[in-house]
């Protein structure tokens, strides 16, 4: 499919963008630099919520980012992107539903064999997608990423995915 064209005032959006970007990541990093987990969590509002600062921050990168890709993808790019959507969704859910994030991290660092994973769970072996975990150094093994690792265990995750 033919490319559209692009014209200064789009260019100029962009540098903007990159410019309110910076802006809100430098206030990200003086937030984050001012966090003092130290405390339990049961005491320290902090670690339960981000400042509003950080917060604001983090609103507007989210803002920024999705105006970024409306900016710069083709719009046939960008029909792909919302059509795998749902496919995306699809496999969060089955991750979830087949404890996948529990079993990884059951296994530790060292990451569970794919055979081994597709057994526990029942998902063929070649149709397991490391796209949510991470590969680790050894060969057909994965293991949980930071991000997998902490929001599949979050209550309010899981319940999303619970049948009643």
């Amino acid at each position: 499919m033919e490319r559209l064209p692009r014209n200064p005032e789009e260019a100029d959006k962009l540098l903007l963008l990159a410019d309110l970007l910076r802006d809100a990541a430098l206030t990200v990093k003086e937030e984050w630099a001012q966090e003092d987990f130290s405390r339990p969590a049961d005491k320290d509002t902090a670690r339960i919520l981000p400042s509003v600062r950080l917060w604001e921050a983090t609103k507007t990168i989210e803002t920024i980012s999705g105006a970024l890709v409306e900016l710069v993808c083709e719009p046939n790019q960008r029909v792909l992107q919302i059509l795998t959507q749902y496919f995306e969704s699809r496999a969060l859910f089955i991750a979830a539903e087949r404890r996948i994030p529990a079993l990884l991290a059951e296994a530790g660092a060292q990451g569970l064999d794919i055979g081994v994973l597709a057994a526990k769970t029942g998902i063929e072996a070649s149709k397991l997608c490391t796209n949510l975990p991470t590969p680790t150094a050894l060969p057909e093994h994965c293991a949980n990423r930071f991000r997998t690792q902490h929001a599949l265990s979050v209550p309010s995750v899981l319940s999303m995915f619970s049948r009643r």
